[in-house]
């Protein structure tokens, strides 16, 4: 008498199947399992894509990422050093939330200066004692960061944009095209900037900019809105009227 099959799949997948003792919960595809095929599969699917990579018609290298790290650290260290505190952290009163350290009080005893006349014998035995700061509090300078650099550069749906600062949104480019003429050059796409004007305003940032350089090239230069570059140079006339102003009132 023919036995009948517990199983929906054919014989020859059954018996590659590890997951057999489940085959009354399998449909004959649900709970299919074989590792070497899966193994296989996963070196079929790398190849792949490295000869669809290889194909490709624009091609992001390895060392192209690293270049454009590097260009984001180079604009955050540029920014952050040129930006200046305008409270002055080394006041005594000021609280700051790190460990202060506190100098001991520092005696320094001079050595009895010798001395021939019969006089100044008992005052040069006389050590003299001066005191240093006691209980100076001494606060290091820590150095400013207001550009901080996005996780992943702006990949993550949570985290747009490569740089980011109190105002700004920064997208940086770096850019190696020379043209017919052997020129440096680079294009800037429409979608560049309304890109990043939205990314801004998801990121809670007033302004944006793109921050851009040329390979082999230290000169950074940025791309930003006329508008608001108009409503900046604004408000910096207006500032400065009122410190020509106040210095004004002062003098007199």
């Amino acid at each position: 008498m023919k036995q009948l099959k517990n199983y929906s799949c054919s014989d020859e997948q059954h018996f590659k199947c590890e997951n057999s003792a489940l085959c009354h919960l399998c449909d004959g595809v649900r709970l299919y399992k074989n590792t070497q095929e899966e193994r296989a599969e996963k070196l079929r699917q790398r190849e792949l894509n490295k000869k669809a990579e290889k194909n490709a018609a624009f091609r992001t290298h390895k060392h192209e990422k690293k270049e454009g790290m590097a260009f984001e650290k180079a604009v955050a260290k540029k920014w952050n050093a040129g930006y200046k505190e305008s409270k002055d952290v080394d006041s005594l009163f000021k609280q700051s939330n790190k460990k202060t350290k506190i100098q001991k009080p520092r005696i320094q005893i001079d050595e009895p200066k010798k001395s021939s006349e019969a006089d100044s014998k008992t005052d040069a035995c006389i050590p003299s004692v001066s005191f240093g700061s006691l209980g100076k509090k001494v606060i290091p300078k820590q150095p400013v960061v207001d550009a901080k650099r996005q996780i992943n550069s702006g990949a993550m749906w949570y985290s747009k944009g490569d740089i980011k600062t109190e105002h700004y949104l920064f997208e940086c480019k770096e850019r190696g095209t020379i043209n017919a003429r052997g020129e440096k050059t680079i294009s800037v796409p429409k979608s560049w900037l309304t890109k990043q004007e939205q990314e801004a305003f998801q990121e809670n940032r007033p302004y944006w900019a793109l921050p851009f350089r040329y390979k082999n090239d230290e000169s950074i230069y940025i791309i930003k809105s006329f508008d608001q570059e108009i409503e900046m140079y604004q408000e910096l006339r207006s500032l400065r009227e009122e410190v020509d102003r106040l210095k004004i009132n002062g003098k007199d």
